[in-house]
């Protein structure tokens, strides 16, 4: 027995597994749309951010929504997807708000609630009564902020902020009593940006929180050192050379190798930056790579916010993207190994509607243990679309093998394949038996019938498939490289 013949026994027993990461079916469509369950008057307008808690601790999940220039507003749940809205909850002056952040930032047992604000400089900042009222409570230091995330940065067991500016970000300490003290000159590198977006996680998996920051101009990676002070090392950790104006970035472990990737949503803004959304891919310690051309689908939108969700329940983690331009909702499935592919059709059908998607918040609304979905629409009425629990989501199916000729096969270093059936043509990749893509490949010339390809340089021998990838389908056909 030769060597490679030897060697393909040895792997056969691998093919089915790669065969189940990399297809993906559905039956019907996943989710309703049932915006008629939310208020006319407390879930339109201009609402930018969005946040699912329950605020009033009855055991449903409630929505808070940031407006611009529009009374924030709090949607109460019955416990069946039904929503509530009570104007007289929290009563302010009209602010620009623009994200939220929900705590018990004065340890009574209830939780109070921060908007923060950008063109008037004034934030909102309420403490929750205990009995379902909202007191407006003064905090400082103003600024122009598009962002905040909560975090015990000082290690004293109280929520702090961080709250994302135009100019220098700030770190706020709680002092227990909802009083806050901005010890950014201490805890912060100096400098000036427009964030859009802040995460607090831990990339480097060494036990404490990182920060990642959205910007207009060029995105930052904050390493804590230490009791929540930071140094900018987004130099030696993050992709360079493209310029982006990111609006969100969407934390999770895309491949499923235990440390945090991330998505960035991107917009084309201001002329000559790049709208790509991009994939970083974390090496485990921190430093990030660039997977977007691998692993992502091209496509040019205003992608403003993102959250990851298994809406197929295969146990990886697929995306959701909301979008300003072309279309309010994308949805992309994960094959289990971070590639990422078009799953509309799956996920919604034939659904139509038209809005500016701002934020999003995915959250089981009804009680059913099934994950829906709420849109903020900045130009209308907001977006509830319900997981249908008569609909079964088939993720792994039993694939088709691609039938038509490939040859030679083994492969020394080029190779034709007969075309199939095919409406366009399809991305060509070389992946391994794990479902790793190695290469992509480029057609070096075509017949009337055929596709001709060149292997790239490489020392790789045994047995790998040809991974024939259309927008609703992938193929596989074996070859042996020798």
């Amino acid at each position: 027995m030769n060597t490679l013949n030897a060697f393909i026994l040895n792997r056969v027993w691998l093919i089915p597994v790669l065969l189940l990461l990399c297809y993906s079916n559905s039956n019907a469509q996943a989710f309703l749309n049932a915006s008629d369950n939310l208020p006319d008057d407390g879930a339109s307008g201009q609402s930018v951010d969005v946040m699912s808690v329950d605020i009033d601790q009855d055991g449903d999940k409630d929505i808070i929504l940031a407006n611009e220039y529009q009374i924030n507003t709090i949607l109460y749940n019955n416990g069946q997807a039904e929503f509530d809205y009570n104007p007289n909850t929290l009563l302010a002056t009209l602010h620009d708000s623009e994200d939220i952040a929900v705590a018990d930032f004065d340890l009574d047992g209830d939780l109070d609630i921060l908007f923060v604000s950008e063109d008037d400089f004034e934030h909102e900042f309420f403490l929750n009564n205990g009995s379902g009222g909202f007191e407006l409570t003064p905090i400082e230091p103003f600024s122009a902020s598009n962002s905040v995330c909560v975090e015990d940065f000082n290690g004293d067991g109280i929520p702090d902020l961080f709250i994302g500016n135009l100019g220098q970000n700030y770190i706020l300490i709680n002092d227990g009593f909802a009083s806050f003290t901005n010890e950014a000159a201490t805890r912060l590198p100096a400098v000036w940006d427009t964030t859009y977006d802040a995460k607090v996680v831990d990339v480097d998996n060494d036990g404490d929180n990182d920060i990642i920051v959205a910007n207009q101009e060029g995105n930052r990676l904050l390493i804590n050192q230490g009791g929540g002070y930071f140094e900018d090392e987004t130099i030696s950790r993050l992709p360079q050379g493209i310029m982006m104006d990111t609006r969100k970035i969407v934390p999770g472990d895309m491949n499923e190798d235990g440390a945090i990737d991330f998505m960035l949503c991107n917009v084309e803004f201001v002329e000559g930056n790049d709208p790509q959304n991009r994939l970083y891919i974390n090496d485990g310690t921190g430093v990030f790579s660039d997977e977007t051309e691998s692993q992502f689908p091209e496509y040019n939108d205003q992608t403003m916010d993102g959250v990851f969700m298994d809406f197929d329940a295969d146990g990886d983690q697929d995306i959701l993207l909301t979008n300003v331009l072309h279309s309010p909702l994308l949805v992309y499935k994960n094959d289990g190994v971070g590639k990422f592919t078009d799953a509309n059709s799956i996920a919604i059908g034939d659904l139509e509607f038209t809005l500016e998607g701002l934020g999003i918040v995915t959250d089981d609304f009804n009680g059913d243990t099934l994950v829906d979905i709420y849109i903020c629409n900045r130009n209308g009425k907001d977006l509830l679309l319900l997981r249908d629990p008569e609909i079964e989501i088939t993720s792994t199916v039993e694939p088709e093998i691609y039938k038509g000729k490939l040859w030679p096969n083994p492969v020394v270093s080029s190779f034709a394949i007969e075309k199939g059936d095919w409406i366009g043509t399809p991305d060509f990749r070389l992946i391994d038996v794990l479902g790793r893509e190695l290469a992509k490949l480029t057609i070096e010339f075509e017949t009337s019938t055929t596709y001709h390809f060149q292997i790239p340089e490489t020392k790789m021998t045994g047995i790998y498939f040809l991974e024939i990838r259309q927008k609703d389908a992938v193929l596989l056909k074996e070859l042996f490289l020798r």
